[in-house]
């Protein structure tokens, strides 16, 4: 009876130990799948972060090299306005110059016709 008791009580530690031992075994199984869901969560989240940045890098470029081409734009505009200006003031000192000329001519006329009314009179 002793014996049957011993070996029961035995049994009985050996089933509590193997529970146990179960017990401990899911407690660091589940330990395991929470840390691995943590990790999976984290790069998740990294990946995430660099998508932002990658796009936000993206737009960044697009909005610099527009306005790079708006810059060139304008300056291609004043660039072409002062050509126009300075073809119309060369143009303006051009005319003066010729009416400059011409003044000159009709005033060297005159003076050519006084001169020789002149000599007709003496």
């Amino acid at each position: 009876v002793e014996k049957l008791k011993e070996s029961t009580t035995y049994q009985e530690d050996v089933e509590r130990r193997k529970e146990e031992e179960r017990a401990v075994l899911r407690e660091v199984q589940a330990r395991e799948a929470k840390d691995r869901e943590r990790d999976e969560r984290k790069k998740e989240a990294s990946r995430k972060r660099q998508q932002m940045i990658n796009e936000t890098n993206r737009k960044m470029a697009e909005e610099k090299q527009k306005a790079t081409k708006e810059m060139e734009k304008a300056e291609e505009a004043y660039a072409a306005k002062c050509r126009r200006e300075a073809e119309v003031v060369l143009a303006e000192k051009e005319s003066k110059a010729m009416r400059a000329a011409r003044l000159k001519k009709q005033n060297s006329f005159v003076l050519k016709k006084q001169i020789e009314e002149q000599q007709q009179i003496k």
